[in-house]
């Protein structure tokens, strides 16, 4: 069916573009079979090339996301951050990985490594692997990241992977726990950021909170126009609503805080401490 779509397609374009070469295009097969091949060709050819890239690159990182298809099989999408020699950094859509039977967390670190080793990604320049936060992928002990990082020392690469949970997946939790959206969206604008970027942001979001609370412990309301205005004596309620979003947030964005002083050197890096940093 498709490959009578786009001959009917072709043949319109040529009616209009070179009519004289009609009769040439309409012998042109592209039965089903032939369409299917061609595709197969073009997705080895995009494969191939993908895969010579990923020789090039001197460190890169991973990205993870699982959903499901129509027919609710798991799937886990693979993206790379990779960065070669000139310090270019390129994204690139790797695989969609489909996960049949179970997706526990020792069936996610196998189709992971599946894929690298298919694409021929060398894990010893892996440096970091972004999640969705689910338990799957986070457990202490048997999480992906446990599991990888268990898989890679056993062969022989010794160096710890960063974890980082999907920023704009945790700004979508936080903003459901808190119901200020409006706020939120103004606090964590992730678009066409840099994470050290946003980082700033989170550090500053922390320090207004924990203002906002010690204020409100004084009863001080310079930054409430609207107790300021109705001046309620007991403010505690609203102390609890400040001190639970502030608990909330370190909880979202705690790992975010820990890789800081990484995010420094990127951001300002003749303002660290050259001794504190790794060779």
């Amino acid at each position: 069916m498709t490959g009578i779509f786009v001959k009917e397609c072709l043949m319109a374009v040529v009616e209009i573009l070179c009519p004289e070469k009609e009769a040439l295009f309409s012998n042109v097969s592209i039965s089903g079979r032939t369409v299917t091949r061609r595709i197969e060709e073009m997705s080895a050819d995009v494969k191939n090339g993908l895969r010579d890239h990923c020789k090039n690159f001197q460190f890169f990182s991973i990205a993870l996301d699982g959903s499901t298809d129509t027919k609710d099989t798991a799937q886990l999408a693979v993206f790379t951050s990779e960065v070669n020699s000139t310090f270019n950094i390129v994204e690139e859509y790797v695989r969609l990985v489909p996960i049949k039977g179970t997706t526990t967390a020792a069936d996610i670190p196998e189709a992971l490594v599946k894929c690298t080793t298919n694409m021929k990604l060398d894990l010893s320049k892996l440096v970091c692997v972004k999640t969705n936060g689910m338990s799957a992928m986070v457990g202490e002990k048997k999480g992906l990241m446990a599991l990888l990082q268990r898989r890679m020392e056993d062969l022989g690469i010794k160096h710890k992977i960063r974890t980082i949970h999907c920023i704009i997946h945790q700004e979508a939790l936080f903003t459901k726990f808190s119901n200020l959206k409006d706020v939120v969206d103004v606090v964590l604008q992730g678009i066409n950021q840099l994470i050290h970027e946003m980082c700033g942001y989170f550090i500053a979001f922390e320090t207004k909170q924990q203002l906002w609370e010690c204020q409100l412990e004084k009863s001080n309301n310079v930054h409430f126009p609207k107790l300021q205005e109705t001046k309620p004596t007991d403010t505690n309620i609203f102390l609890t609503v400040i001190r639970n979003l502030r608990t909330e947030f370190s909880s979202r964005f705690a790992d975010i805080r820990s890789h800081t002083s990484d995010f420094r050197l990127t951001a300002t890096p003749f303002d660290v401490e050259v001794d504190t940093r790794p060779d």
